[in-house]
């Protein structure tokens, strides 16, 4: 399948860095400067910008600003072009001189930059619109006005504080997390505009009240519950439970997101930043099978890394009510991926090679072709890494254990009184 992408329309937006601004810089050939006109006529057009007209710094604004009287900005021209629409939220506001450029602030002067508080959020639609109360699963808010700083961005679905994982001046991601079980058939969107000097502050926020239904009894699909994951890194057969009004061609994907072992405590699924890195980082669970119902998958996650992995599941648009695919998450962890060594045997060998070892451990893969096994020995100009491969010729999985042959390694700098060559130091 390699689509989930397409199925999951926006998944994660491109954010842009906080500070980037349109008009950081002079305007160019592609902008018309603040004093002249749009249509190269007489200065008495329409949009024109007088001189020394008083343009706001904000993210992503095009001259939008107000004329300078000191009052809050309004929401862009009213063009109905959300790309004219600068973000809300507090900005330093900056005179523009024709031809001159911007004006410098004299800090010397003791008095604070000018600012004003933008207010242009608002919210065009969301998706899904339909939620199971057991949550985890990933929402697209499309507006205008949001700030490119995800932290400034505080979003509740139903009063249910929703983590932003992506975000830029149009489009919010965030995860819904659940909100134990309560039906609402109606549920209140709500998006604020954090000051970034005092997040308790807002400066301006935005309802939606359109059709975002959270219902048990909803189509929308969520996962119920892995019932079966291998038990470490080795891979294996993953089974989970799924629910929702589904068909088995609605799942187009699943995959497992990595966080750092141990992360979660198998309590919560990833939010915010750390599940950004985690989508980006993420593990495709190969040859799923749905049952007949759509209510069973199961899936073969390969070999792991060493990570905690929770599990994931991509559905057709089909599954969200016709518009747009949506992915939804169990809500703990599914896999403990670990790759550990635990016990080597013999202890000693012949530095002529031949030595066949027996390593315990857990989370090798069965396939001897896929392992490697490497020995630490002394420093020489013969072993400048002071490391040599010990040949796998066995593996097991259901024992845990692997067998290798180790190599000769005599060093060309040994002596009668130093056979190994220990006594060479590393370069």
């Amino acid at each position: 399948n390699g689509n989930s992408g397409n199925n999951a329309r926006h998944l994660l937006a491109n954010s842009n860095a906080p500070g980037q601004a349109n008009v950081d810089s002079p305007p160019g050939n592609s902008e018309n400067a603040p004093g002249q006109a749009k249509d190269g006529n007489d200065d008495d057009d329409d949009d024109t910008a007088s001189e020394g007209d008083v343009d706001t710094a904000s993210e992503g604004d095009v001259d939008t600003a107000s004329e300078g009287d000191g009052d809050t900005a309004s929401e862009g021209d009213g063009d109905g072009d959300s790309s004219t629409v600068a973000e809300s939220g507090r900005h330093v506001v900056r005179v523009y001189v024709h031809p001159y450029g911007y004006a410098q602030y004299n800090s010397t002067l003791g008095n604070a930059p000018p600012a004003v508080n933008v207010s242009s959020v608002s919210i065009d639609s969301v998706h899904p619109t339909a939620l199971h109360p057991a949550g985890w699963t990933i929402v697209h808010v499309d507006g205008v006005g949001f700030s490119s700083e995800c932290g400034l961005n505080a979003l509740e679905i139903g009063g249910v504080p929703c983590p932003v994982i992506s975000c830029n001046s149009t489009l919010l991601t965030v995860i819904f997390p659940g909100n134990g079980g309560a039906d609402a058939p109606s549920a209140t969107v709500t998006v604020s505009i954090l000051d970034a000097a005092d997040a308790a502050t807002a400066i301006d926020s935005a309802v939606w009240n359109s059709t975002l239904e959270i219902s048990t009894a909803a189509a929308a699909p969520y996962v119920a519950a892995v019932v079966s994951a291998p038990p470490d890194g080795a891979g294996g057969l993953l089974a989970a439970t799924l629910g929702g009004s589904l068909t088995a061609e609605a799942v187009t994907e699943a995959f497992l997101l990595p966080l750092p072992l141990g992360d979660g405590g198998g309590a919560a699924a990833p939010t915010g930043a750390g599940f950004a890195s985690a989508w980006a980082a993420r593990v495709r669970c190969n040859n799923h099978t749905v049952g007949a119902s759509a209510a069973s998958l199961e899936c073969d996650t390969g070999m792991l890394p060493s990570a905690s992995y929770f599990f994931g599941v991509a559905f057709a648009p089909a599954a969200a009510g016709g518009s747009g695919g949506v992915v939804v998450f169990a809500s703990a962890v599914a896999v403990e991926a670990t790759v550990e060594l635990m016990l080597v045997q013999p202890a000693t060998g012949s530095i002529g090679g031949g030595t066949r070892l027996v390593v315990t451990g857990r989370g090798f893969p069965p396939d001897a072709a896929r392992l490697a096994v490497m020995l630490h020995v002394p420093v020489s100009s013969t072993f400048p890494n002071g490391i040599i491969p010990c040949d796998v010729d066995a593996a097991s999985l259901g024992t845990g254990t692997l067998e290798c042959v180790t190599r000769p390694h005599f060093a060309a700098d040994a002596s009668a009184d130093d056979p190994a060559a220990a006594r060479i130091a590393a370069s």
